[in-house]
């Protein structure tokens, strides 16, 4: 059976003014990344060949850590990387 798979070598991130928030990033971070991996499901599908990024930069995502929870915070910002993949590709 083919298998489509994305892999990701390194990636960076920082959350700005978040203030008390900050020990919620690596929650945030793993989910974004969870999101991710379900947005990509199907487009791994139709893919006919690998491709290859060498690099990925996706701007400042606005959230608000007082107002929204990790989940909603990590979908917003796995949207902005996976318009950005979509782009690349």
């Amino acid at each position: 059976m083919d298998q489509r798979l994305i892999e990701i070598g390194e990636v960076r991130m920082s959350f700005a003014g978040a203030g008390h928030a900050s020990e919620r990033a690596e929650r945030i971070s793993r989910l974004m990344f969870e999101h991710i991996h379900t947005m990509m499901d199907g487009s791994l599908r139709d893919l006919e060949q690998a491709a290859e990024i060498d690099y990925l930069e996706v701007g400042p995502i606005h959230v608000s850590f007082d107002t929204m929870d990790d989940d909603t915070i990590a979908e917003v910002g796995a949207t902005e990387i996976y318009r950005a993949l979509s782009r690349a590709s």
